[in-house]
């Protein structure tokens, strides 16, 4: 699966289009990139993520790694870069997303 991702959408295509994420295949929905703080919350502890509360960010955490920051309040460009940091992070987990 990961070198059919890796052959069909490279990370600058994840950043692109939503198609290239729904075209993954698992168990754990892909928030669209207008997403609010709680859905990439969400998202980030459906891969298997912690989430903390870090003052004007919550951290995404795997153990005592921090993964990415989710602002309190979020643009679009912003989402985009969360959601890509957790996909990159749960790719390298084998982790499934759909």
């Amino acid at each position: 699966m990961r070198e059919e991702l890796s052959d069909n959408c490279i990370l600058g295509q994840l950043m692109e289009g939503y198609d290239c994420l729904m075209a993954m295949v698992g168990s754990v929905k892909v928030p669209p990139f207008s997403a609010g703080e709680k859905a990439l919350q969400t998202f980030a502890r459906q891969v298997g993520l912690t989430v903390e509360s870090g003052g004007k960010h919550m951290l995404v955490k795997d153990g005592g790694k921090i993964i990415t920051l989710i602002p309190h309040s979020i643009k679009e460009n912003t989402a985009k870069h969360v959601i890509k940091d957790i996909i990159e992070w749960a790719m390298s987990m084998g982790v499934k997303l759909k």
